[in-house]
């Protein structure tokens, strides 16, 4: 019997220790516990596996608890940010501020707010950014006349690198948010299913991002919001937000730079610039070069099968 206690003690620990790992998370913890019980009851003692057992799931429970605690609290958090959300949306359209966002108020203000940048430079940029920070965050339109406003008033390099730090830090913001408020629904509703995309997603997000931010192929607000739900690295989509909106930010700043005769005339600049081959052909040679990485490896995966 002496030579046999170390085996049956080595025995319950390997049990235990597997019954541990096959009940990670709380509710496989509970719902396993009485058929683990019972088989370990049969090979060894009972009291033994009950406390091997008992011990990984009282620590799953408890946090288990916590959690449920934490909820309401979690909860009532959730709703704050999305009622500044919906606030921020009602005002604007409640008050037309949107008139303020168009080719028409650029027109009418020019000369003011030309004026106002050259009597207090460094005040007018910060609130240009800050403008262009709401708007984007808020996905307001009309943040493309934002954009060429920066170059009228800032010049092309200026305005374009105040565009780029306005818009990138307005997605950031609404990243964080959509990922706050919608993130956990989102996976509880559609569980594995979304899983498998993020994870096929995510291994080459760097990539995608660089291209969508680049090729302009879906609405600005709309790459935002579905980084956030599917659960990209937050400095993965800032650094390629803020690195891919560069070549188009400074081509609009040009555009504004250039815009003064157009305002006094009361014509419309062309905004399909940017569709103009000698500007998107280099878009798309970025494009493929953020692509390469995800090609090669399909490529090498295709030969290794």
């Amino acid at each position: 019997m002496r030579d046999r206690k170390p085996w049956r003690r080595l025995r319950t620990r390997l049990l235990g220790w597997k019954v541990l790992f096959t009940s990670f998370t709380p509710k496989g913890c509970v719902a396993r516990r009485g058929h683990d019980l019972a088989k370990l009851a049969r090979k060894v003692n009972a009291r033994d596996a009950y406390i091997l057992e008992f011990t990984p799931c009282f620590g799953q429970d408890t946090r288990m608890t916590q959690n449920t605690g934490n909820d309401a609290p979690k909860a009532a958090q959730r709703i704050f940010v999305l009622g500044l959300f919906l606030s921020g949306l009602a005002a604007f359209f409640y008050f037309d501020l949107g008139a303020y966002l168009s080719y028409a108020a650029l027109a009418e203000n020019e000369e003011f707010l030309r004026r106002g940048v050259a009597a207090h430079r460094l005040p007018a940029a910060a609130i240009y950014v800050g403008v262009y920070i709401v708007a984007v965050a808020l996905s307001l339109p009309g943040a493309i006349w934002l954009t060429l406003s920066g170059g009228l008033l800032f010049g092309v390099w200026l305005g374009g690198t105040l565009a780029v730090l306005g818009a990138g830090t307005g997605a950031a913001v609404m990243f964080l948010m959509a990922k706050y408020v919608l993130g956990d629904t989102l996976r509880s509703r559609f569980g594995a299913r979304l899983t498998r995309f993020e994870a096929a997603f995510n291994r080459d997000a760097w990539s995608y991002l660089l291209v969508l931010r680049l090729l302009p192929v879906f609405p600005f607000f709309l790459v935002n919001l579905g980084a956030a739900l599917i659960g990209v690295r937050f400095s993965v989509f800032a650094l390629t937000t803020y690195i891919g909106i560069i070549p188009g930010a400074f081509v609009y700043a040009s555009v504004g730079n250039g815009i003064s005769v157009l305002l006094r005339q009361g014509a419309q600049p062309d905004l399909s610039l940017i569709g103009r081959p000698e500007i998107f052909g280099p878009l798309v040679g970025f494009a493929v070069l953020a692509l390469a990485p995800v090609i090669w490896r399909r490529f090498q995966n295709a030969g290794a099968q």
